[in-house]
């Protein structure tokens, strides 16, 4: 369950493209917005932070998922340190 303080990775193929802050808890919030492609929404509304601008904080790290798509969360999952890392130190400069 997505809990406010989550970190989302989100990934387009084999592209990590962007990270998120939850907002809200994602039972608390749920909402079906047909507006959307995706209409059933979680913990709306995040801010989505391109994954270049959040990781250029944190030069010696990389992340990348396996070409086996979804089965490639997992190894996004053993990087979570690395992920939280490079969120702070990307909160940290645009909050100075």
């Amino acid at each position: 369950m997505l809990r406010q303080g989550d970190l989302v990775v989100g990934v387009d193929g084999t592209n990590v493209m962007g990270i998120c802050s939850i907002t809200k808890n994602g039972l608390d919030s749920y909402q079906y917005q047909d507006s959307f492609n995706y209409a059933q929404t979680s913990s709306y509304p995040v801010e989505w932070i391109d994954w270049k601008q959040c990781s250029q904080y944190s030069p010696d790290f990389t992340l990348r998922t396996s070409k086996k798509g979804f089965i490639g969360a997992p190894h996004i999952r053993k990087k979570k340190e690395e992920v939280i890392n490079a969120w702070k130190a990307y909160q940290k400069r645009v909050n100075q």
